[in-house]
């Protein structure tokens, strides 16, 4: 058996080490443990100091997720190659000033190579004529900074044809020290849609990259890696999903790049089932541009548990709503920043109000940000009337029905109102300021015909102002409790019967509200059998019973109007309460 063994350990040393006879003129590093990466026509060529000795110093770099590594030629190919020890598996990592054996590598087995501990400036010794080699650390590396002074860009996405032109990147205007602009085409085609930054245009030294493999831009801002040299890892490229013009900024400070469709800034508009255009592109209200390129603004009603977003015009297509992809809807906070982003791709997500209101939504595409904030707006009007044939007095204005006002800019009627014609046509009813046509209030869209509102869902309102004179109207003929609050230009139509209201003169003077809390009773109180809030949907939000002295009903109400219902010794009583 020993004999076999050293047999075969002969005819491996015969196959793989060189003899000293073999004189080679050039050696070259390469590998992406130095600056030379893998290819063989970029290998660092090595000093000759004498028949068969060689010599290089240089940076080394220590393994990473790329397992960095390197090797040596004799021509610019990889046929043959010399490196460490090939029949067994891993690379080997050197000891500074320790002398290994080099063998050569034609292929098969395992295609191992050299590794340093750490990065470092190393001096190399290769001698063929001992297949030895020797690699000693000098000193730290100094590795590259970013030039501010000069990038281009570069890539496939620049080509219509989707050609990388590699010789030919496009220089960037430089704007300040280390800031960068570029206004142009990018395209998406299937040979190509790639692109990335560099200092230099003769040079893949000194690269600027997304962090991220194959990233996809879209309007919004970018981090971005830097790569000191062609070898260096994590060669990650942009990707164009959307072509377009596009204006790419790159901040070196910051490495950060901010990437602006062109299209964007110059219209806007906001859709969606929470604002008065629902759904209906065509409709949507447009939002006033601000303070320079790309800031817009609106103010109206927005509604509770609905969506928005935005489009770029009156279109689906590159639509602007939340900034993750990969979220579900998002429920603002009044004067809190959300980001956005162009709906290329991912979940096609929208933002909703925590609160029915009026609001001001003020988006900036420079930034992909936007603000949504709560306003306050209390109305001038202190009467209001409803008039219209679906209800008993047509449409003679001096006979409006009058509204109880049951508090700043809230009113509320209860009667009967007549259902929609067999055809939808006619029956519909509006509100007036006064008993004249002058500040009329009417459906929310001014581009609709008639609403047919659906019992105790909001709607929005607005003084008309022109578009089309359209009305609200019901299914059915039916007694029902109209709210209007004007403050936040919202209404509700809920039937009488749905709310379970019944009809008594005296309301109890055993309600109490104080601080949007509701308290029932007193120490004097006998006991209250039952008592129930419910809000103007007819909603129970409370309910209780055989409850003795002072009572909390319902606390941190918000401000509306509610219904408080008690049973007092067999007796009834019901209350409307406003809290504001």
């Amino acid at each position: 058996m020993k004999k076999i063994t050293l047999l075969l350990f002969s005819v491996l040393a015969t196959l793989n080490f060189v003899s000293a006879e073999v004189s080679y003129q050039n050696v070259y590093v390469v590998g992406n443990g130095c600056d030379a990466g893998w290819d063989p026509g970029k290998a660092i060529e090595m000093t000759q100091e004498s028949d068969g000795v060689f010599t290089w110093t240089g940076n080394l770099y220590a393994p990473t997720n790329d397992q960095q590594r390197f090797k040596f030629l004799v021509a610019r190919d990889w046929n043959p190659s010399f490196t460490c020890r090939w029949n067994v598996p891993g690379h080997l990592v050197i000891t500074s000033g320790e002398e290994y054996d080099l063998y050569e590598y034609n292929g098969g087995d395992y295609d191992n190579a050299f590794q340093v501990p750490e990065t470092g400036v190393y001096a190399i010794v290769v001698n063929f004529n001992t297949m030895k080699m020797t690699c000693t650390i000098q000193g730290d590396v100094t590795i590259p900074t970013p030039d501010m002074y000069s990038l281009y860009i570069s890539g496939s996405a620049l080509s219509p044809d989707g050609n990388w032109d590699y010789d030919n990147p496009t220089e960037m205007t430089i704007t300040a020290a280390g800031v960068f602009t570029w206004t142009g085409n990018l395209y998406n085609n299937p040979a190509g849609n790639q692109f990335k930054f560099k200092n230099v245009s003769d040079s893949w030294d000194k690269t600027i990259c997304a962090t991220a493999d194959n990233t996809p831009i879209s309007a919004g801002k970018f981090d971005l890696n830097f790569r000191p040299l062609e070898s260096s890892p994590n060669d990650y490229k942009f990707i164009v999903t959307t072509p377009g013009e596009y204006t790419i900024d790159v901040d070196l400070n910051t490495m950060k790049m901010t990437c602006t469709p062109v299209s964007l800034g110059q219209v806007l508009y906001i859709v969606g089932s929470a604002c008065i255009s629902g759904w209906d592109p065509g409709s949507a209200p447009q939002m006033i541009q601000i303070g320079g390129d790309n800031i817009f603004t609106w103010t109206g009603t927005l509604l509770s548990n609905q969506e928005f977003k935005f489009l770029q015009d009156r279109a689906w297509e590159n639509s602007i709503t939340v900034g993750d992809p990969e979220s579900e809807n998002v429920t603002i906070t009044s004067g809190v920043s959300e980001s956005l982003r162009v709906n290329t791709d991912g979940n096609d997500n929208k933002f909703q109000v925590p609160v029915s209101g009026i609001y001001t939504v003020t988006v900036n595409l420079n930034d992909m940000v936007m603000v949504c904030a709560e306003e306050n707006v209390p109305t001038t009007f202190n009467q209001l009337f409803i008039v219209g044939d679906a209800t008993t007095v047509g449409w003679d204005d001096q006979n409006a029905l009058e509204m109880q006002m049951d508090g700043d800019g809230i009113f509320s009627w209860t009667g009967e109102l007549f259902g929609k014609t067999d055809d939808n046509a006619g029956r519909g009813f509006k509100f007036l300021t006064d008993r004249t046509w002058d500040n009329s209030i009417t459906v929310g869209n001014p581009s609709s015909e008639y609403v047919t509102i659906n019992s105790g869902v909001e709607e929005i309102l607005r003084v008309f102002d022109g578009g089309n004179d359209n009305r609200f109207q019901v299914s059915e003929d039916n007694t029902y409790v109209v709210v209007v609050n004007l403050n936040t230009m919202i209404m509700t139509v809920t039937e009488k019967s749905e709310m379970g209201i019944i009809d008594v003169q005296k309301p109890s003077n055993e309600i109490f509200v104080l601080d949007k809390t509701v308290r029932i009773g007193s120490d004097a109180t006998d006991i209250i059998q039952t008592a129930g809030i419910y809000d103007i949907t007819g909603r129970c939000l409370n309910f209780i019973s055989n409850a003795k002295g002072s009572t909390v009903l319902a606390d941190n109400l918000t401000n509306g109007v509610y219904i408080v219902k008690m049973n007092i010794h067999n007796e009834k009583y019901v209350q409307k309460i406003i809290i504001r």
